[in-house]
C-alpha cells in the first residue's frame, strides 16, 4: 500500500475544501481540539462537568449524528422518555441499547464533540503513547471496525514528530504479514494526520505476564518464534523495529478453535536500513527504545541499530516472558542502561531453575553484548526455537498444562488465554512431531484409523452394479436390435 502525496504529509494542507490558507492554522487547531480534547497522551483528570439538561443532551446527540434520526425521534417521542431523571439517565439507556458507546456518552455529557475523522466514526479510546492516541473507529460506509492512530495535538507543530509519524505510516504500508498489525489507510483531515490499522481484540504480552506470571516454556517460545517471523518480514523490507518489547506484542485469536497469534505493534521508531545514517531523523544523542529491552549498541547510537539489535530486544522479551522480570536490574533508567552496557544479565536460571539448558543457551545468545555473537538471521533463530520446542514438547506437556491450570482464570472476555487452547496447541505440536519422526507409519495409521473394511457392504454394492449393468444391456439390445 503506497501513501499518495495527496495526503498532504509534507505540505500540511487541509483536505477540507472549506479551509483556506488564511484560516488554516485556526481550523487545524479547532479540528484537533474536537477530536483530541481530553485524549492527550498525558492523562489528566478534568473537573467534573455540570450535567446538561435532557433537552440539551438530545440536541448534542442529534448534532453529532451518532444515533440515526429516526431512532432518536422514536426514543424522544416514546412514553418512556418522560420517565428519565436527566441527561445521564437517558445516556445510560442509549448505551444499554447499543446506540452509543460509553466513551461517546461520557464525552457528550461533558460537552465534548468531534466524533468523526474523515470517513471514520470514532467509537472508543484504546490507548495512548508518546506520539498520540489510538481510537477504535468504524468506517461510515463499509461499517468495518478499525483502529485509528492520531498524532497528539501537542505535536502538530513539531516538524520532527510529523516526520516520524510519516515514517511510521510508510513503514506500515511496506509490511503485510500475519504477525504484524496491518495498515489499511492513511490520511490527513484538517491538518490532522492519522493512520488506520486493522482492529484486533487481544492482550499484549506485557499485560498477560503481569496478570498471570511467567509463561510455560512452549508458549513463550512459540510467541517468540512468531515475533521472529514478523521481524524477519520487516527486515527483508529493510526495516528495523527498534522497540521490540512485550507491550508491543499483541496476543489474539480469531476464535476459540483457532491458534493463538502474536501481532507486532507500533513501528513508530522503525528505521529503513536503506536510509543513510546522516539522513536519519533520529537524533544521535537521544536514546530511542525502551530501557529494559534496548540493545547496547542501539543505546549508544540508535542510527546504527540493525536486525541483530531487534534480536537482542526479542531475547530480553523472551527472558521476561519466562521469568516476569527484566534481564538487568536497576533502580532507574540510567542504572538499567549502564548495567546492560557494562554488566552481564541476571542468570535466567536464578528465576527459573526448571528451564532446560538448551533454552538457557538460546536466551544467552540472543542477549549477548556483541552483535556478532547473536543469531545473525531470524531463520536461524526460528530453526533453533523450533528444534528446542520439538525436543521438549513431549517431555513437558503435562508440566505445561499444570502450570497453566495453576493460574486463576480471568472472567470471560476477549484476549483471554484458556488452558484448553494452550493444551490443544501443545498436543497438536506433539502429533506433528511424531508423524514427522515416523513418516512410514502414516499409511498404516490412516488405515487403522478408518477401521475394518465392511466386506458385506462392498459385495452388495458390486452385486447391485452387475444387476443394473445387465438390465441396461438388455434394454439397449431390445431397443436398438443389437
Amino acid at each position: 500500500m503506497a501513501i499518495p502525496p495527496a495526503l498532504g504529509w509534507s505540505s500540511g494542507r487541509s483536505t477540507g475544501d472549506h479551509v483556506t490558507d488564511g484560516n488554516l492554522e485556526s481550523a487545524r487547531t479547532k479540528a484537533y481540539e474536537e477530536v483530541d480534547e481530553g485524549l492527550s497522551r498525558v492523562d489528566r483528570k478534568p473537573r467534573a462537568p455540570r450535567e446538561p439538561s435532557l433537552e440539551k443532551f438530545v440536541k448534542r446527540v442529534a448534532r453529532n449524528k451518532l444515533v440515526p434520526a429516526g431512532i432518536l425521534d422514536a426514543l424522544v417521542s416514546g412514553r418512556r422518555f418522560s420517565s428519565y431523571t436527566g441527561a445521564r439517565d437517558f445516556a445510560a439507556h442509549l448505551v444499554e441499547g447499543g446506540h452509543l458507546t460509553r466513551w461517546q456518552a461520557s464525552r457528550l455529557l461533558a460537552g465534548q464533540s468531534g466524533f468523526r475523522l474523515g470517513k471514520y466514526k470514532l467509537l472508543d479510546r484504546l490507548g495512548a503513547g508518546g506520539m498520540g492516541v489510538v481510537l477504535k473507529a468504524q468506517h461510515v460506509h463499509m461499517r468495518k471496525i478499525v483502529a485509528v492512530k492520531v498524532l497528539s495535538g501537542t505535536l502538530l507543530k513539531n516538524e520532527l514528530a510529523l516526520k516520524r509519524f510519516q515514517r511510521e505510516a510508510a513503514a506500515a504500508a511496506a509490511l503485510d504479514h500475519p504477525n504484524i498489525i496491518r495498515a489499511l489507510d492513511a490520511d490527513n483531515v484538517d491538518g490532522i494526520p492519522f493512520l488506520v490499522m486493522e482492529y484486533i481484540e487481544g492482550k499484549d504480552l506485557g499485560t498477560l505476564v503481569s496478570e498471570r506470571g511467567p509463561l510455560p516454556v512452549e508458549l513463550a517460545c512459540e510467541f517468540c518464534r512468531q515475533t521472529a517471523a514478523g521481524l524477519e518480514h520487516a527486515w527483508k523490507r529493510e526495516l528495523v523495529h527498534r522497540d521490540v518489547k512485550p507491550a508491543n506484542l499483541l496476543l489474539t485469536r480469531r476464535s476459540p478453535s483457532h491458534p493463538l497469534v502474536v501481532k507486532i505493534l507500533d513501528f513508530g521508531l522503525a528505521r529503513f536500513t536503506s536510509t543513510p545514517a546522516a539522513a536519519d531523523i533520529t537524533s544521535a544523542d537521544r536514546i530511542m527504545g525502551t530501557v529494559d529491552f534496548i540493545a547496547p549498541e542501539q543505546a549508544r547510537n540508535a542510527k546504527l541499530a540493525d536486525a541483530r539489535s531487534d534480536v537482542y530486544s526479542l531475547g530480553c522479551t523472551l527472558y521476561y516472558l519466562l521469568t516476569a522480570k527484566p534481564a538487568f536490574d536497576g533502580e532507574n533508567p540510567m542504572e538499567k542502561l549502564a548495567a546492560r552496557l557494562i554488566d552481564n544479565p541476571t542468570p535466567i536460571g536464578k528465576h527459573r531453575p526448571d528451564l532446560p539448558d538448551g533454552l538457557v543457551k538460546i536466551v544467552e545468545r540472543m542477549i549477548a553484548k556483541d552483535p556478532d555473537a547473536r543469531f545473525q538471521s531470524y531463520a536461524d533463530l526460528m530453526a533453533e526455537m523450533d528444534r528446542f520446542a520439538a525436543a521438549e514438547a513431549v517431555a513437558s506437556v503435562r508440566e505445561a498444562l499444570a502450570a497453566i491450570k495453576s493460574v486463576p482464570r480471568d472472567e470471560e472476555g476477549v484476549g483471554k488465554l484458556p488452558s484448553e487452547l494452550a493444551l490443544d496447541q501443545l498436543l497438536q505440536k506433539v502429533d506433528r512431531e511424531e508423524r514427522d519422526a515416523n513418516p512410514a507409519d502414516d499409511s498404516s495409521s490412516d488405515a487403522s484409523a478408518r477401521g475394518p473394511v465392511p466386506w458385506p457392504l462392498v459385495a452388495s454394492i458390486v452385486g447391485g452394479c452387475v444387476v443394473i449393468g445387465g438390465l441396461v444391456w438388455f434394454l439397449t439390445r431390445g431397443l436398438f436390435g443389437g
